[in-house]
């Protein structure tokens, strides 16, 4: 494993978790409330609140930011109580996230798609865990 990428895991995972916690918090706040208003709606084109009210926003009546939340906790455990241990539970723990980031990868490389080419709309705390994904998959692939 390279020198950084512990901490560089574990840097993402605390941001992933962040947007994912913040995404659900809009998320009910615009079903409690249909005039608020989301914090992160800059415009026509970027938008919080377009993405989260379309049908890509929930899987089953489960918001998917919620998945995002329990994802990032999974990688944030991992790489905080598995990696830096002895080099066998390191290589374990780098193995498990890696396998959660190609998980992850998959589903943001499919709600990406949707954001920018169906519902037409960038969103914001989206986006923050799109990138934060996509560096944990190349930080724990790169880490072997």
């Amino acid at each position: 494993m390279t020198k950084y990428a512990r901490p560089i895991i574990l840097a993402l995972a605390v941001l992933a978790l962040g947007a994912s916690l913040a995404a659900l918090y809009v998320h009910y706040r615009i079903i409690k409330d249909p005039t608020y208003t989301s914090f992160c709606d800059i415009n026509e084109t970027v938008s919080c609140e377009a993405v989260l009210e379309s049908r890509f926003a929930t899987v089953g009546g489960i918001p998917v930011a919620t998945g995002g939340v329990i994802w990032s906790v999974l990688v944030l455990l991992l790489g905080a109580l598995g990696m830096g241990r002895d080099k066998e539970g390191t290589e374990a723990a780098t193995g498990y996230i890696f396998a959660l980031a190609t998980i992850g990868l998959s589903a943001v490389l499919y709600l990406g798609y949707a954001s920018f080419f169906v519902i037409g709309k960038a969103c914001p705390l989206c986006l923050t865990m799109y990138v934060s994904v996509i560096g944990i998959f190349l930080a724990s692939g790169g880490s072997s």
